[in-house]
Formats: C-alpha cells, structure tokens, sequence
C-alpha cells in the first residue's frame, strides 16, 4: 500500500497542478504550446452576446479557434458594469489577455498600469498600412499605441422625405445649417393646441451628452473646450448650447433604451441614428422604402458627430501578450473584416475595403463612412469622465428650460474645473 501511494503522488500533483490555471486566475490562460496542452486565450468584450458587436465577436471567436486550436474564453460584459469588473479582476490579479476598451476608458487605464503599449507589435504588423488613421488614433495617448479599434460606431443624420413634403420642403433637400433646421423644425412641427403630436426632431430625454459634443463639432470648437482644461464660457460654446436650446420645443423625446420617436414616426428628423436602425424600420414597414434620407451629420461651421469606438487592448497582467497580439492582427485580417461586415453590417476599419461597403449599403453606408472621417469620440483626458457627466448635466438642464443656455455653460465650466 505505501509503494502504491507514492507511485500515486506524481500524478495527483499534476492533476492539482493542472486545474490550478496560472497566477492571473485565467483558468490556463498562460498555458503554452510547449506545455503540450491546449492554449487558451482570455478575451472580455464590452458588449451583450445579442448585440451587434456581441454577435461579431462570438463568430471572431470561432474563427480564431478553428484556424489557430487556441481554445478563447470569451466574456461579454455590460457597458454599465465593465469599470468595476476591470477594478475587481487588476486588483485580483484575474485580467483578461485581451480587453476591448473604450476611448474614453485610455487615460484612465493607462494610469493604472493596466494596457500594455502596442507599438512594437504594430510597427512589425505588415497590415498596418491598410488600417484607417483613425483606428490608430482612437487607441493612442501620450504618444503611444494602447489600442486598435476594430469597431466604430458613426451614425447619420436621417429624415422623413414623406413629411419634407408634406411640409412643403424639398425631400432630396436636408437642412444645410443650424439657421436652416431651425426654419425647417419650425415647418415640421405639428401641434395639438400647446402639444406636440409630431415633432421636427427626435432627442434623448437625458443624458444626451453627444448631443451638445456634436454641436460643439458642428461649430468647430470642440477641441477649444478642453484642451487647455473646461472652457464652456467662449462664443462658439455658448452658440451651440443656445442652438440646443431654439430646437428644444420642436423636438419629441425619447426615453433611453426604448423605440425612438423617429422610429416610431413621431419625428421629422433624427441627429444621430445608427444605419442598423434604419433598416430595421425599412424591414419592418416597407412602404417606408425610399421614403429616408441621411447625411452624414449636420453642418453649421463644418460637419461632425460624437462616435463611440471599441478597441482591443492587451492586458499588462497578461502572460502570453504575443497570443494576445495575435488575437488582435487576426481581428484585422481582410477575412474577419469582410465576415463582419456581411454578417452583422459592421463598418470596416480597413480602408480597402471602404468601396466594398458602400456598394453593400449604397448611400447609407456612404455617409456613415464619411463621418467615420469626420467625428470624433470624447476627448482622451485624465478627466473625461468629469468631462462627459458634466455635459450631461447641461444638456438636461437646457432642454428642459431649468437654466439659460449661458448660466448652464458657466455653470458647466465652473462644475468640471470644481470636480478636477
């Protein structure tokens, strides 16, 4: 019987061993080819599974496992509840190998130490050239690479062509400027006594920050209210909120995570729709065929609309980073970029493919392209946070008549200078 227990010993340790996963608590995330078991690779993604980019993400996952026989534990996590997961696992020592980041998540992680700078993997990737200039840029902070974006999410500007002319307003014809909405919102309008039945333009309730950064685009300057710190107070910022608050009383909000107005057809016009949106409505009601048009954003000084971005990351407690990387140059391989597109509608990242989406969405597709040129995301700062809670805040109080459109700027400015 002892000779039996040691003969045992040897391989209840490698059982134990093997079941230990690595230090990272990644359940054999750093396991090795050279170990002779299956790599597995760690990848939480900022999404839910149904979602567009969930639904992208799962076929990149099986795509990667079938071509390499790496095994990915693939995570999808709220928006809302990524921040505190990330806090958990970096304090845990429990990273993933690779996260998708937003660009307003890049100061903050940097900081911490939590990304891992991606310029040497990047100045090696033969790819590189094809990738557009904003991917890069989205990713970029302090003159290094802690991210690539795979995905970025432009919307357009859209409208009902039907109630243009029933307003007697060219349908083929979208407003040129803030002066000409105006005129156009106040023509579009339609009222029961002091209610609006159908308003000229579809706006978020709350929270509609992206709202006020794209007027601050429209108006070119963006950049000026935060680049030497909070400046809401100059005649540019001060134009754009008050340009907010003319269109408010012909405007039909829309409640968060419910049907938007313009889609439901109780508004004229909407800022900021996604081009899956569209569709959606076009499949739902086809009389509605033919009846859209959009732009790629609203002008006024120049064009321009907020856009979010997801960007892969790797991880600094990763402890395979070259499988991590590789991960990543898979993502962007002519391939993966094409099965994304086809199968959920994403918009390339890579610019030759850019006339290949076009030709799969025709001009919708083309204005959506044309503001992944011109938009941006909000600003990479140690207080973009602060940054966009602050303007969600004025714009709710603008919209809601609660301040002046001045005392809400000076009051916007003072709140961020006193919150850094």
């Amino acid at each position: 019987m002892k000779k039996a227990s040691i003969l045992l010993l040897p391989v209840l340790l490698m059982s134990i061993l093997a079941g230990c996963g690595d230090s990272n608590g990644n359940s054999g995330a750093s396991q090795t080819a050279d170990s002779g078991e299956k790599q597995t690779l760690v990848v939480w993604s900022r999404d839910t599974e149904d979602s567009q980019v969930g639904r992208a993400v799962e076929s990149d996952k099986a795509a990667f496992e079938k071509e390499t026989g790496v095994s990915v534990e693939l995570l999808h996590i709220a928006h809302n509840d990524v921040v505190a997961k990330w806090n958990t696992a970096f304090a845990g020592g429990t990273a993933p190998d690779v996260m998708d980041v937003g660009v307003s998540h890049i100061v903050g992680r940097v900081e911490l130490g939590h990304l891992l700078p991606l310029d040497d993997y990047y100045n090696a990737w033969e790819g590189k050239d094809d990738l557009a200039s904003s991917m890069v840029e989205y990713g970029s902070y302090d003159g290094k690479i802690y991210g690539l974006a795979y995905n970025a999410s432009p919307a357009v500007m859209a409208w009902r062509k039907d109630y243009f002319e029933e307003a007697g307003l060219n349908p083929d014809s979208p407003p040129a400027n803030w002066e000409e909405f105006l005129s156009y919102a106040k023509k579009l309008t339609q009222r029961d006594g002091d209610i609006v039945t159908r308003g000229a333009v579809d706006l978020p309730d709350t929270r509609g920050a992206h709202i006020l950064a794209q007027f601050f685009m429209q108006n070119d300057i963006y950049e000026s209210t935060y680049k030497d710190g909070p400046n809401f107070t100059s005649d540019g910022a001060l134009e754009a909120a008050a340009f907010l608050s003319d269109i408010a009383p012909y405007a039909v909000l829309t409640s968060s995570g419910t049907t938007s107005a313009f889609e439901k057809g109780n508004a004229a016009m909407n800022l900021c729709i996604g081009p899956d949106l569209i569709q959606s409505m076009i499949k739902e009601n086809p009389s509605l065929e033919g009846k859209i048009g959009y732009a790629s954003s609203l002008t006024n000084v120049k064009g321009g609309m907020h856009c979010g971005a997801w960007l892969y990351s790797i991880s600094s407690q990763s402890k395979q980073p070259d499988l991590a990387w590789d991960w990543i140059e898979f993502i962007f391989t002519k391939e993966r970029v094409e099965a994304r597109m086809n199968e959920t509608n994403m918009v390339p990242p890579l610019t030759s493919m850019s006339e290949e989406y076009k030709e799969l969405g025709g001009e919708l597709y083309a204005a959506q392209l044309g503001n992944l040129v011109q938009s941006q995301a909000y600003p990479k700062l140690s207080w973009t946070n602060i940054y966009e809670e602050s303007l969600h805040l004025a714009y709710d109080e603008i919209i809601y008549a609660q301040k002046t459109p001045e005392q809400a700027m000076q009051d916007l400015e003072a709140e961020c200078k006193n919150k850094m």
